[in-house]
């Protein structure tokens, strides 16, 4: 008899399509469209069931592997391995309800307005953080398929809790904007990875095999990716 899974649901009226998120803060959240008939969720999470406990997997290894919990605080510097960049950052507070963030030197950026609100100020760095990962990974992927010769259909930047990137049967290739935090070969590594997806959607030896003939260093940094997540800032 299967374990009864437990679950959230949340109503979005942006929402087109039910979808399944899960977090270590949330746990599994069940997001349908304005109106949606809740009876039918149940068969949807026993179609999702292996997804489900694969996910809970994921998360399971990210707590272990992370570090020491720490209190969270707005960061005065940002390193980005990826893009061999260091930037200092200045807060300005002054009389608004939301966060304006502005590059004022080469390496200085400054957030003006609610900076008290660590929300408001977390949410402006993640907007700042996409369009800097859209701007390296997407030539940076482009180049790899045209050097590999594995087509992918599309590209999305998202900031997720539980994976560094995806690849779905239709080739479309997620990636997770904090993959700029990590040096740019395990960033490759990662790529190439989600790349071979396109010819094998599974983790099976054929599929290993040919990560490992695209990318020699793949066995270094898979063991640096296992626990990059204990690197990542707490503010992100």
């Amino acid at each position: 008899m299967h374990e009864e899974i437990q679950y959230s649901v949340r109503e979005s009226a942006r929402a087109r399509h039910v979808n399944l998120k899960i977090s270590v803060q949330h746990g599994l959240e069940i997001v349908v469209p304005r109106g949606f008939d809740r009876a039918r969720i149940p068969p949807i999470l026993e179609r999702k069931r292996e997804w489900i406990r694969n996910a809970r997997a994921r998360i399971d290894r990210q707590r272990r592997n992370a570090g020491p919990v720490t209190r969270i605080t707005k960061p005065e510097r940002i390193e980005l391995p990826a893009l061999g960049e260091s930037w200092r950052v200045e807060y300005v507070t002054l009389p608004s309800n939301s966060v304006v963030l502005r590059q004022i030197a080469p390496d200085t950026i400054r957030l003006s307005g609610a900076v008290a609100s660590h929300s408001a100020c977390r949410m402006v760095f993640r907007r700042w953080l996409q369009d800097k990962a859209c701007a390296l990974f997407s030539p940076m992927l482009a180049d790899l398929d045209r050097e590999t010769g594995l087509s992918f259909s599309n590209m999305t930047i998202r900031c997720q809790t539980t994976r560094w990137a995806s690849c779905s049967q239709h080739h479309c290739v997620s990636l997770n904007l904090k993959l700029l935090f990590l040096p740019l070969f395990q960033v490759r590594h990662i790529l190439v990875h989600e790349l071979c997806h396109t010819r094998h959607l599974n983790h099976g030896p054929a599929f290993w095999d040919l990560v490992t003939r695209l990318d020699p260093a793949s066995p270094e940094a898979r063991d640096a990716i296992r626990v990059a997540w204990r690197n990542l800032p707490a503010w992100i």
